[in-house]
Order: C-alpha cells, then structure tokens, then sequence
C-alpha cells in the first residue's frame, strides 16, 4: 500500500493511499467543477459510506409510534 495524488482530466483530485492501482484507504477526493471534498475511507476503488447513526437509533418519522398515553 502506499500514498499518492492524482490528478484526473475533468479537475476532481484523490489524495490519499492507494493499492494495486486503485483507492484503498483514507484518502480525500475533491471535485474540480465545485470544490466540495469527500474524506474517508476507500475499499478497491469503492467509496466505503457508513452511516452515522445507527438503525436501531434512527428518528422514527412517523411520531404517532412514539407518542405516549396522556
């Protein structure tokens, strides 16, 4: 595994580490067109996106199953 940026033709630019070629690690990648970032981690190229809450913890939207009995 090693570390390195790259530059791709439409601007966007992947810093970060690398294996076999391809993303793999904690690395940035930034979007030439707008600027944004996104920082995290990488598994053979593929974005890994976890989310930050978890299941069992997520705001039901429905408020009627969270109501009590007055």
């Amino acid at each position: 595994m090693g570390y390195g940026r790259y530059y791709y033709y439409n601007g966007d630019i992947y810093d970060g580490a690398w294996q076999n070629h391809v993303r793999h690690g904690l690395g940035t990648y930034t979007y030439g067109d707008s600027g944004g970032q996104w920082t995290g981690t990488w598994n053979n190229g593929i974005r890994v996106v976890e989310s930050a809450v978890p299941d069992n913890d997520r705001v039901c939207s429905n408020a009627s199953t969270h109501a009590s009995a007055a």
